[in-house]
């Protein structure tokens, strides 16, 4: 098992539920502060149990959604790093990281050929709004400044974003 399950089943022990759902924020920066399993999704869920027991406020109010993308210019790696990275990888049998790079190697190398190098970074972001509460969801493993940004979009609202929505092809780092 990984911590989102044990803080679920922990949750689920507590409030009487057996339908507790995790949603990953905008965490592709942070790992938890323990390599336990069980000790990090204990702390998850007792600070989920601390929320809780604080009280909820009602949502309630109209319910609207939108889904859009944004092009975000990147700049692909040159033929030369990939050779380079792809060198520095190769001849490590065993090693899956250095495999795995090798394998991301020749299929970058393949669209240079190919001519199929994108220079957009396709990102996907719905907004599921009800009430003065909005959900937004974008795709990637973004960092936390996501996040953050997002919610300072809306000053005022009550605002949650999740990352890893729709698409999970890469990191979405900020530079």
């Amino acid at each position: 098992t990984n911590f989102p399950a044990v803080a679920r089943k922990h949750v689920e022990k507590r409030t009487g539920s057996d339908n507790a759902v995790f949603i990953q924020g905008c965490g592709g920066d942070i790992n938890p502060r323990s390599a336990d399993h069980r000790e990090t999704g204990a702390e998850l869920a007792a600070d989920v149990i601390h929320v809780l027991d604080a009280g909820l406020q009602r949502i309630e109010g109209d319910i609207s959604f939108f889904m859009d993308t944004v092009n975000i210019p990147v700049q692909p790696w040159s033929v030369d790093s990939i050779v380079r990275f792809r060198t520095a990888n190769e001849g490590k049998p065993g090693d899956v990281e250095a495999e795995k790079n090798v394998r991301w190697a020749n299929l970058m190398l393949q669209r240079y050929k190919n001519n199929t190098v994108e220079n957009i970074l396709l990102e996907y972001v719905q907004t599921i709004n009800i009430g003065d509460w909005k959900f937004v969801g974008i795709s990637r493993e973004a960092v936390t400044e996501y996040g953050k940004g997002i919610r300072g979009i809306w000053p005022g609202k009550r605002v949650s974003v999740a990352a890893y929505c729709n698409d999970v092809a890469s990191y979405l780092p900020v530079a």
